[in-house]
């Protein structure tokens, strides 16, 4: 997936005569995916537990209006308003959690109805009018920059961490690592050191990093620590490769169920908030269609539709994907109505490609 991005950015970069890849392009670009990169990343956890979530572009939007509604309409100040509109996502995932994980209704039915109680509750607060606009300070504290130097600071952080965590990791495994081993990482360290001089330059040429960016990547960093390193996140791999060994095995597999949905409604809450930020303002339609980009975006990077198989990283790259291919798309003036074609389609391959791997493994 990383060589088709890759590919879609060449192939975009000559159909815009260099503008796709301008550093206030990319950081548009990386700004609009964070916000579906995030909810890829939960929704990655859901999906590898072997359930899904129908619920999530309805739930951010209505997360989106509340705030809207207690800033413009109620007259509350910014941090109660977060610190609120976090309450009633987390409230949103005990409801659909406890449905799955403990009344024993399919994910697909909870989250569908979600989907629709969701967007009806957020029309009924409404009334088909769109809010807006939200307190300055609200506006700022998520559409903000860092400085530059602090920026290039955090990506050639970023860089050493990732590297070194990789490396370190490969070497471990290998135990004796062969000269092929030790090129391989010399290779790709290589390779991404230039990936990464190219974002501290996007970052640097324009106006810094974006807020939300940087709330994406430590997201995105916690919960991939969190599905390799902690005994939770195992389970999830656990129930969702083998639900009857996991159970044997003495897995609770309602409660990791439940806190899985749980975690999902904080992601609500911080995709809503961040999205009414950056339109400074809640139309009744908010988050439409952000469910599928997420769960496309998931699937994309490689995450199995059957359960068990999953990355963090991969669902990032997959969201980049997803955008790239609307953004690039939309600087050459294509109508939305084929974005959502090629997407589609992009998600018809990856899955048959999935389910081919599969097939090919067992043989």
């Amino acid at each position: 997936m990383a060589l088709v991005l890759l590919a879609i950015w060449i192939f975009f970069e000559i159909g815009t005569d260099g503008l796709f890849l301008s550093s206030a392009n990319m950081t548009n670009l990386l700004r609009q995916a964070s916000l579906v990169g995030i909810l890829a990343v939960g929704m990655v956890l859901v999906i590898v537990s072997g359930h899904i979530d129908l619920s999530a572009g309805s739930a951010v939007g209505l997360t989106a209006i509340v705030a809207a509604e207690l800033q413009i309409n109620q007259g509350m100040s910014t941090v109660p308003t977060i610190l609120l509109v976090i309450l009633i996502g987390l409230a949103m995932g005990v409801w659909q959690g406890f449905w799955i994980a403990y009344a024993g209704v399919p994910s697909f039915v909870v989250t569908l109805a979600g989907l629709l109680a969701f967007r009806g509750i957020a029309l009924v607060i409404t009334k088909g009018f769109t809010f807006a606009p939200f307190h300055d300070s609200f506006v700022k504290v998520f559409q903000s920059f860092l400085e530059i130097g602090v920026s290039v600071a955090l990506v050639a952080v970023a860089y050493v961490l990732y590297v070194g965590g990789t490396t370190w990791e490969r070497l471990r495994l290998a135990g004796r690592p062969s000269r092929s081993t030790i090129a391989s990482i010399v290779l790709g360290a290589l390779v991404l050191a230039g990936a990464f001089v190219y974002l501290g330059w996007v970052f640097a040429d324009n106006r810094g990093m974006p807020i939300p960016i940087l709330i994406a990547a430590a997201i995105a960093a916690a919960l991939a620590f969190t599905a390799r390193r902690t005994r939770f996140g195992r389970h999830l791999y656990a129930i969702g490769g083998n639900r009857e060994a996991a159970r044997l095995s003495g897995i609770n597999i309602a409660r990791n169920t439940f806190l899985v949905f749980v975690l999902m409604g904080g992601l609500y809450a911080v995709v809503g908030i961040l999205l009414g930020a950056r339109l400074n303002s809640a139309p009744p339609n908010a988050g439409f269609f952000m469910e599928l980009d997420a769960i496309a975006a998931a699937v994309i990077g490689g995450t199995s539709l059957m359960g068990g198989t999953g990355t963090i990283g991969g669902a990032l790259v997959g969201a980049l994907l997803v955008q790239s291919i609307a953004n690039g798309m939309s600087l050459e003036n294509i109508q939305s109505d084929y974005q959502l074609i090629v997407t589609g389609m992009l998600l018809i391959v990856a899955v048959y490609i999935d389910m081919a791997t599969k097939r090919r493994r067992r043989g």
